[in-house]
């Protein structure tokens, strides 16, 4: 049997899915020919289809090595290397697949998707177009067109990609869940649900399309069918929550002396809303510790009743069971008519609060606290802030005070504010001497951040700029918070209009 023969029956057995007899002849065929590229780029490819992606890169830059100008053998260790978390090389092998083989649709498709990844959205939108002008049918290119199209915040394109994906493969789980996700950034609820029960239906284990329903239901009120599915967040990939506690989950029911462990799971301003729930934990009748975050800790020391407060980073002391703070609404079956909403559940320090009041008395009411922006490490403060300078209308609609409550870099734009603005965020170290601050305002004007939640939880006057289609927690019509009762919304008519709410922000301003 010839080289030639051994290949073409090795083939066989590889197609027909006979993994280690096409194993053996390759490695038969390298032991005639150890140059023979063919059979190495096929070894790869067998490695890849058995989950061994280091052995695949082996193989495939051994090939690539005999043969470096095959366009094939670059895609294929392209696909190796993405498999084993190493998306900076990948990038580079299918830049040269592209350029050795521009005419593999593939290739393309696979670049894009790792450019979207890199963040290089118009880029890879520009890829997708070329696969599509060589497969025009090719809806894993229409997916990730949709992809870059949704990451340049072009909802229409997006929708448009995506829809094109499901009509070319109706069973295609990511692309429903995609074109969902799309369909609810531009407020067309109904059919973001349509899209989402689908990926689901097509894919019963789908975690990314469990949470984005999830989000749906609760944004929609539904909290009976959301806080279910809200739990998928700890399946999602790619995502830095990593269950780190080996004890039973608790399941709200009654603790009869257990200690149970609460514990922060994301945010500043997600830790404030939950931790109301700690006094409903409390009466369960268990020995309660709290991890939270640093910069919380002082503050969250008001509530009594916890045997331990304990900063994230610090040894933990023997436990039973233990609850992640945004899975208490869950345990709690709340619903929206129901929502644990006593304010104030914070406090200050009544002597730090008398400090800020000597420091506040001589500026004219009222005498206001503003916060323009977020995290930026919230993949939603892009479109959810917005800069200082839009926020001249409220300077203009009043002759009263205005004090910043931002802090991180964007807290520079002070310096440059469209009206008189105290600035001592300097003298904030943690939470709790910004809300000794907050307790000589007479309002809070924020954006949708860690000071809208902090305000609302201490009792405080407060006004909420929100985004066209908002976070889940502010629901999508109402014009007050069942979470805050102090707090009014003002939202955005259509994506990306800061001036309407700024203007009626103002307006209200005015009347106070």
């Amino acid at each position: 049997m010839t080289v030639q023969d051994m290949l073409q029956q090795a083939l066989r057995h590889h197609q027909s899915r006979r993994l280690a007899d096409a194993e053996e002849l390759y490695l038969q065929i390298l032991r005639l020919e150890p140059t023979n590229s063919v059979a190495l780029n096929l070894l790869g490819v067998l490695a890849m289809q058995s989950e061994k992606p280091a052995k695949a890169r082996q193989f495939l830059q051994r090939a690539i090595d005999l043969s470096p100008a095959n366009g094939e053998f670059h895609f294929n260790l392209g696909l190796a290397l993405a498999a084993d978390n190493m998306p900076a090389e990948a990038e580079a092998s299918f830049r040269k697949a592209t350029l050795l083989s521009p005419r593999n649709p593939a290739a393309w498709n696979k670049l894009a998707e790792l450019l979207i990844e890199d963040g290089k959205a118009q880029e890879a939108a520009a890829a997708c177009r070329k696969a599509l002008a060589l497969q025009p049918k090719f809806p894993e290119a229409c997916n990730t067109l949709g992809r870059a199209m949704f990451g340049l915040d072009d909802l229409d394109a997006a929708i448009a990609a995506f829809s094109r994906a499901v009509e070319q493969y109706p069973n295609f789980a990511a692309a429903q869940c995609n074109l969902g996700q799309a369909m609810c950034e531009s407020g067309r609820y109904d059919q973001a649900l349509v899209s989402l029960r689908r990926a689901i239906e097509l894919k019963h284990n789908f975690a990314l399309a469990h949470w984005n329903l999830a989000l749906l239901l609760l944004r929609l009120g539904d909290f009976e069918r959301g806080w279910p599915k809200f739990e998928a967040r700890w399946r999602l990939p790619n995502v830095d929550m990593v269950m780190p506690y080996q004890q039973p989950w608790w399941d709200g029911g009654p603790l009869h002396g257990k200690r149970i462990l609460l514990h922060a799971e994301q945010g500043f301003g997600d830790t404030i809303q939950f931790i109301r729930y700690l006094p409903m934990v409390i009466e369960r009748g268990g020995k309660v510790l709290v991890v939270a975050q640093r910069e919380l800790v002082p503050l969250l020391r008001c509530i009594g009743g916890v045997e331990q407060w304990l900063s994230e980073g610090d040894r933990l002391p023997e436990f039973d069971v233990h609850c992640p703070m945004l899975s208490l609404p869950g345990r709690f079956q709340t619903k929206p008519a129901d929502i644990p909403a006593m304010v104030p559940y914070l406090t200050c320090e009544a002597t730090c609060a008398e400090r800020w009041r000597g420091r506040l008395r001589k500026y004219p009411r009222p005498r206001i606290g503003l916060a323009w922006t977020g995290s930026p490490i919230n993949p939603e403060n892009p479109t959810r802030s917005f800069p200082l300078a839009a926020m001249a209308p409220l300077g203009e609609a009043t002759s009263g005070s205005f004090f910043s409550l931002q802090k991180g870099a964007a807290a520079a734009q002070s310096a440059a504010a469209p009206m008189p603005l105290v600035d001592w965020t300097d003298d904030l170290h943690d939470f709790a001497d910004t809300a000794a601050l907050m307790e000589s305002l007479d309002l809070v004007i924020t954006t949708d951040t860690s000071v809208a939640h902090l305000a609302g939880a201490l009792g405080r006057p407060l006004w909420v700029l929100l985004k066209y289609v908002p976070d889940w927690r502010w629901f999508i019509d109402r014009s007050d918070s069942p979470w805050y009762p102090t707090a009014k919304l003002f939202r955005q008519p259509r994506r990306g209009d800061w001036s309407a709410p700024m203007r009626q922000a103002a307006e209200a301003l005015r009347s106070l």
